[in-house]
């Protein structure tokens, strides 16, 4: 009985070291959020060009070194719109602050919103990196409203 025992016992640590080396390998690729993406106007019509910027910050889960210097842009989420071409703003150089304050990027790209958009929301997000984009935002929606039609005036007979 013995055997079986040990046998048991090494297969259940074995198995709890690839579930650990799986989950840790899993944060490492995960994305982290320090950022904060604002988009104006909010809400938008097609036509529409709208402005960014992101407020920065130093996430304590996974703290950056104050000072470090980052690639970052706003990139166009065209998941739920695929008539959409691929999109970003240009790479701006920021420096992520000490924990506890904020650095704010304000973009000098625009976009126009689309008349062949077929959804009612349009999705940015902030992402960091020159060669590969990771995000650093969670993904910021805004409403596309109809545009609104002028009242016809109405003829008066004299």
């Amino acid at each position: 009985m013995k055997t079986g025992t040990n046998w048991t016992k090494s297969t259940v640590i074995v198995g709890l070291v690839f579930m650990i080396a799986f989950i840790l390998s899993e944060v490492s690729f995960a994305d982290v959020v320090t950022s904060n993406l604002t988009i104006i106007p909010t809400p938008c019509k097609r036509g529409d060009t709208l402005h960014f910027s992101a407020t920065i910050f130093n996430n304590p889960t996974i703290p950056t070194q104050p000072g470090t210097a980052y690639y970052g842009s706003v990139v166009l989420d065209n998941t739920n719109a695929p008539e959409l071409n691929p999109w970003s703003t240009e790479l701006k150089t920021f420096d992520y602050p000490a924990q506890g304050k904020t650095v704010t990027v304000n973009f000098t790209s625009t976009y126009t919103v689309p008349a062949n958009l077929k959804g009612e929301t349009i999705c940015f997000y902030v992402a960091e990196g020159k060669e590969k984009a990771n995000k650093i935002s969670y993904k910021t929606c805004i409403k596309v409203v109809p545009p609104i039609k002028p009242i016809m005036k109405q003829k008066t007979t004299k």
